[in-house]
C-alpha cells in the first residue's frame, strides 16, 4: 500500500516537472559544466586562456626580501631599579685610557656595556671592585 502510494507520487511529481528524461539530460548539462572552485564556488580570479586562473610565480629567494618588522628582534633595554637578579655575568675590561669598561651577561642571554659607576649602583653586590694587579688587560669580576 506503501509503495503503491509512493510510485504515484513519483509519477505525478515527474510528470509536473517534464518527465525522469529531463531531470537527466539537466544533470548531464550541470556536470558537463566546468567549476571553480571546490563546492560549486565560482572562482574570483582573472581567467586564463585555458579558463584558469593562473598563480604567480614568486620571484627570489626568500632570504633576499626583508624581513617584517615583527621578526626583527628587539633592541635590548636594561630593566628599571636595581639589577641584581637579572645580571648572571659580569666582565670587566681596561678600555682606552685606562678606564674600566664593564660587560653584563643578562639571564636572557644578552650582554650590553655599561659605565662602571652604573654597575655599581645598580647591582653593588654582585660588584666588587676589580683589581688592576689580577689582570691589567681584561679581568671577570663574580
Amino acid at each position: 500500500m506503501l509503495s503503491a502510494t509512493a510510485t504515484k507520487v513519483l509519477d505525478e511529481y515527474l510528470s509536473s516537472i517534464g518527465g525522469k528524461e529531463a531531470v537527466l539530460a539537466a544533470w548531464e548539462n550541470k556536470k558537463g559544466e566546468k567549476k571553480g572552485k571546490k563546492r560549486g564556488r565560482p572562482s574570483t580570479g582573472a581567467d586564463g586562456p585555458n579558463g584558469s586562473a593562473k598563480k604567480t610565480k614568486k620571484i627570489g629567494h626568500p632570504a633576499a626580501t626583508t624581513p617584517p618588522s615583527s621578526a626583527k628582534a628587539a633592541e635590548f633595554k636594561p630593566p628599571t631599579g636595581s639589577w641584581e637578579e637579572d645580571v648572571v655575568g659580569i666582565d670587566a675590561c681596561e678600555g682606552p685610557e685606562g678606564a674600566i669598561v664593564v660587560y653584563l651577561t643578562w639571564k636572557g642571554g644578552q650582554k650590553s656595556q655599561h659605565p662602571t659607576a652604573q654597575v655599581y649602583k645598580r647591582c653593588p653586590q654582585r660588584v666588587s671592585k676589580p683589581r688592576r694587579n689580577i689582570c691589567s688587560k681584561s679581568m671577570t669580576v663574580c
